[in-house]
């Protein structure tokens, strides 16, 4: 029989799609991260609620796409760590740290988790190498940064703990 003629070839066929890898390393989130992620997920299973009586092969796709990030994000919520950071005298997981470089060019991050990090909205993954090397410091401390390849000199100008821990 001609293969033109099985049924794996036909357009309903289901799409199955891997996993979204899932770190190695602690999931740390901020209280506002995990409700966030919480908001998400419920995005999507409302979504994937509406979808599930189209046949369509787009719709197929979309289902399967849903599917594998509702199971990341119910993996990731099941793992959460909230970390509510302490008093902002040195830089720790959540804090707003603002530095400034050697070309007097300012910039403010918070360190978040990995799963919140937006370089957009300044939200800075406790994973990135930056977050590392401020991890620990104080206001006033100088580090270099590795920006664009080259060694930058930083000075740590505040440090700040968000208002809502709740």
């Amino acid at each position: 029989m001609s293969r033109a003629f099985t049924k794996e070839d036909a357009p309903d066929a289901p799409v199955i799609l891997a996993d979204r890898p899932i770190s190695n390393a602690p999931n740390y989130m901020t209280a506002s991260g995990y409700r966030l992620i919480e908001d998400q997920l419920q995005q999507l299973r409302t979504e994937l609620q509406q979808l599930v009586d189209d046949d369509s092969v787009a719709t197929n796709t979309r289902i399967a796409e849903l599917r594998r990030d509702i199971r990341y994000l119910s993996l990731r919520i099941e793992s959460a760590d909230i970390i509510k950071p302490k008093s902002a005298d040195v830089i720790r997981f959540g804090h707003i740290v603002t530095f400034v470089d050697d070309a007097d060019e300012h910039y403010r991050f918070q360190i978040v988790g990995e799963d919140e990090a937006d370089i957009k909205q300044s939200k800075l993954s406790w994973t990135a190498p930056l977050a590392r090397a401020l991890v620990g410091k104080r206001v006033g401390s100088s580090l270099n940064w590795m920006k664009s390849g080259l060694e930058t000199p930083i000075e740590i100008l505040s440090i700040e703990c968000p208002e809502k821990w709740s």
